[in-house]
């Protein structure tokens, strides 16, 4: 038989975590297997990595908030819109005001309630319209009212906040994945320095009885055909992950 290979990221938390606890048991019965140096090293890297998963997980949470606040205010500036161009021209009707007051504020050629299309076709609107209205003013056309344009600002204003927000939170959370990924590679080394040190500590076991203790750290292992299949001896110490497994990245979705 031969030791598992890590298969991703809930490999790496599960193992270090079962090492973490076993090794703590062990410690507590002043019987520890291995030597002090590394079981410091992997109890700091486990907390490191534990921490940093968590991290990702509240960053990713963040970063969905955002994109739903974010997608609010679109939505809200785009009634907006839609509201005041509806009204303008209205107006414009009302009081028999030439057709190019409409041009002023950049409206689209089409009638009713134009809405964007996009986030920027809507943010370009609201942006027409604040500075429309200043031109409009100043060729001494009376201003919007109900909605005005100081109402379409206020609404542009909070979208562009959320813009913001949205922005922080997709730099935090790709940078917390990208420190998850850095410690993948220190836990992988880690893994592998436990292996040896198991194995140099425990030379006068037999390899079944090796095998048997370090599946009580979170180690697992495979039939590899060269030697007969070895019946697993479940004990109230012996643990072992059973979890499908992938990357950091897939832990929590990447929405882009």
């Amino acid at each position: 038989m031969k030791r598992q290979p890590l298969r991703g990221h809930r490999d790496r938390k599960e193992i270090m975590a079962t090492f973490v606890d076993s090794t703590q048991q062990d410690l507590d019965a002043g019987k520890p297997v291995l030597d002090e140096g590394i079981i410091n090293k992997a109890f700091a890297l486990n907390t490191e990595f534990q921490n940093a998963d968590r991290n990702m997980i509240i960053s990713y949470s963040l970063r969905r908030n955002a994109v739903a606040a974010h997608a609010e205010r679109i939505d809200e500036l785009s009634r907006a819109n839609a509201d005041f161009y509806e009204t303008l021209e209205r107006r414009n009707r009302r009081r028999n005001l030439p057709p190019g007051v409409v041009d002023i504020y950049k409206s689209p050629n089409d009638r009713g309630r134009p809405r964007g299309t996009t986030q920027k076709r809507v943010v370009q609107l609201s942006q027409g319209i604040l500075e429309g209205e200043l031109q409009a003013i100043d060729q001494q056309y009376p201003a919007m009212t109900n909605p005005s344009a100081e109402e379409i600002g206020v609404f542009l204003g909070e979208t562009t906040v959320a813009a913001q927000t949205l922005t922080n939170a997709d730099r935090d959370y790709q940078e917390s994945q990208q420190l998850v990924q850095n410690l993948s590679q220190k836990v992988d080394q880690m893994v592998g320095d436990l292996n040896r040190a198991f194995q140099t500590a425990t030379h006068d076991l037999s390899d079944s009885a090796r095998r048997r203790m370090m599946r009580r750290y979170g180690f697992t292992f495979v039939q590899d055909g060269s030697e007969p299949l070895e019946p697993e001896v479940n004990t109230s110490s012996e643990t072992e992950s059973t979890q499908t497994n992938d990357d950091p990245a897939a832990t929590v979705p990447n929405l882009s």
